[in-house]
């Protein structure tokens, strides 16, 4: 039995299983093109970890996991992200992301990830 768990605007789902084990009572999750081509060598045991996966490889963007506006501009370095801020035509916020990595967005999605939990960069 399937479940499928869209992600709006992505050609991308994460999909869960059950494999035949006798042992097993808990689905295992991977990562599923609408097109139904997947790479079943990745195997996930929590559904965060499909999308935590997803994102770090590229199959899923941040913008559709979080609903946000915008997909953020990733920086590793502080100064490029403040100075890619302040040189944008629109209003730009620099956030901490969760890859370790500063997240420049706009106000809205600064203030979504803000409910979310995420921090403003200083």
């Amino acid at each position: 039995m399937s479940v499928y768990k869209p992600i709006e605007n992505t050609k991308y789902l994460v999909k869960s299983f059950k494999e035949n084990k006798k042992n097993q009572d808990y689905p295992l999750f991977y990562i599923e093109s609408k097109e139904g081509t997947h790479d079943p060598g990745y195997r996930f045991y929590t559904e965060d970890e499909a999308i935590s996966f997803g994102l770090k490889h590229g199959f899923l963007k941040y913008k559709d996991v979080l609903k946000l506006r915008y997909e953020p501009s990733r920086f590793n370095d502080r100064n490029r992200a403040f100075r890619w801020a302040k040189n944008t035509s629109k209003m730009s916020m620099v956030m901490l992301g969760c890859d370790n990595r500063y997240w420049v967005v706009c106000p809205s999605d600064a203030s979504r990830l803000h409910k979310l939990g995420y921090e403003h960069a200083m």
